[in-house]
């Protein structure tokens, strides 16, 4: 899936699925998922996977229109596992 097409599914997800209540409230996404640290991002040439960073993800989202209300490592995970990184998303609104 390229950036722009990650954009756009949470640009659906936001405009289809998050719809705000008469007073003003809305739902939230969580999402979770391995992020590289140290680069933009890793293609794993077995599969032809890519792994973002968390900074290019924190962008990803805030380019669809959401902001970031919290973001912790997955704890516990073996050393060999890449990082995993959870991220809870508020839509916004204008």
């Amino acid at each position: 899936m390229t950036d722009s097409d990650l954009v756009d599914f949470f640009k659906k997800c936001r405009m289809s699925g998050l719809k705000r209540t008469e007073d003003g409230k809305t739902g939230v996404i969580f999402v979770k998922d391995n992020a590289c640290k140290d680069k933009q991002f890793t293609m794993d040439k077995q599969d032809f996977s890519v792994m973002r960073s968390e900074e290019h993800l924190d962008a990803i989202y805030k380019e669809a229109g959401f902001t970031i209300v919290s973001k912790f490592d997955q704890d516990r995970m073996p050393d060999e596992l890449m990082p995993i990184v959870c991220w809870t998303l508020k839509p916004n609104y204008n």
